[in-house]
């Protein structure tokens, strides 16, 4: 498990970090073009990277999924809302508090599924 450090990513900007046993932080499908993908093929290995990235890029959040090695920069906090659906886990971090976003009218993991 990673330590306390491991996911503290205040000194990139982001005093806030979302609770992965609770959500992660998604955009819903018309605000795809509010984030920017990174991986290992542009030198990003692990979530402090991750957040080093999306500060770079001014982004207002973003996430690391571990499992695929993905780091995602979520640019506005405009459509940003929090996954129901637990399929991932991502350490997420953020400029505002886990409470300012609300739950995704759609689940990624049941389009059909409205929460």
């Amino acid at each position: 498990a990673p330590s306390q450090s491991d996911n503290d990513f205040s000194a990139y900007g982001y005093p806030y970090s979302i609770d992965p046993s609770e959500t992660f932080l998604n955009y819903p499908p018309r605000f795809a073009a509010n984030f920017m993908w990174f991986n290992s093929t542009h030198g990003i290995t692990n979530a402090q990277q991750c957040a080093a990235k999306c500060q770079e890029i001014d982004a207002h959040a973003g996430g690391w999924n571990p499992k695929s090695a993905d780091c995602f920069c979520y640019m506005t906090q405009v459509g940003l809302c929090l996954e129901p659906c637990l399929s991932e886990v991502e350490v997420d971090f953020s400029r505002t508090p886990q409470n300012d976003f609300n739950y995704c009218m759609k689940s990624f993991c049941h389009m059909e599924w409205y929460y």
